[in-house]
């Protein structure tokens, strides 16, 4: 569970090497309904026990993208060029990756706020 602003109403997932370190990360739309928080967990690699075996995948605390907002899905593509919505990585060989991340929204539509704000009925 994450702590706010980030109240676990996930409802769109992306997968991309963000980063450029050949582990793919994962990125969270959030909101529909309401306002939430989306975000991105960086992949940190293998997490291993005391006897050295491998015991799953270490991650970043969450990472904000976007402003908050009603969103229910997220996408993420390489970009060709580079614009102010875009995460600007070197890739392993030295070569500059750029991607683009998409939050498609607009289905709020509770009243009652949180901490990140409100929405009007219908928006």
């Amino acid at each position: 569970t994450l702590e706010p602003p980030f109240y676990g109403q996930h409802v769109g997932c992306a997968f991309a090497d963000l980063n450029g370190d050949g582990a793919i990360d994962l990125l969270f739309a959030a909101g529909r309904h309401w306002v939430d928080q989306s975000y991105a967990l960086i992949n940190l690699g293998p997490k291993y026990d005391d006897d050295n075996e491998f015991a799953g995948v270490r991650f970043s605390e969450a990472l904000p993208v976007g402003p908050p907002g009603a969103y229910y899905q997220i996408d993420v593509s390489l970009s060709p060029s580079s614009t102010s919505s875009s995460d600007e990585t070197a890739d392993a060989d030295g070569s500059t990756v750029e991607h683009t991340v998409l939050l498609v929204g607009g289905t709020c539509h509770a009243e009652k706020p949180n901490d990140l704000g409100s929405c009007e009925y219908g928006d």
